[in-house]
């Protein structure tokens, strides 16, 4: 499944990003790429994690999706579920084995380089 031009997002990653759930799954069982990535680095897990999309984020990882993928900032889906508040994302990730400890990559300017912080 090839990607679109501008971004480097494939097909599967515009599902994800768009919430289309029954699109994810005939991508997924097309045989689509499920740790492709963008020119940002971003997969489709970390799609779904950003936008909070569940049911795309566990189709993801159901397929075996890379939970521990990085993108050009070193960040993993946890980090940008978290950073958006999709607490949903961030259980799923976390029951899957996401690394809780994981750093990103600090940024020019700042930023980055930390865990994702959980409460006692």
């Amino acid at each position: 499944m090839g990607s679109n031009v501008g971004t480097g997002a494939t097909p599967l990653y515009i599902a994800v990003r768009y919430g289309h759930v029954e699109a994810v799954a005939a991508l997924l069982q097309a045989g689509a790429n499920k740790d492709a990535d963008s020119k940002a680095g971003w997969t489709p897990l970390h799609a779904a994690a950003r936008w909070g999309h569940a049911e795309a984020l566990e189709a993801l990882l159901q397929a075996g999706a890379n939970k521990e993928a990085k993108d050009k900032d070193g960040e993993t889906p946890l980090h940008m579920a978290a950073e958006k508040g999709h607490v949903e994302a961030v259980a799923t990730l976390l029951q899957a084995g996401a690394n809780k400890d994981a750093a990103s990559e600090v940024r020019p300017g700042g930023g980055g380089g930390v865990g994702i912080e959980m409460g006692a």
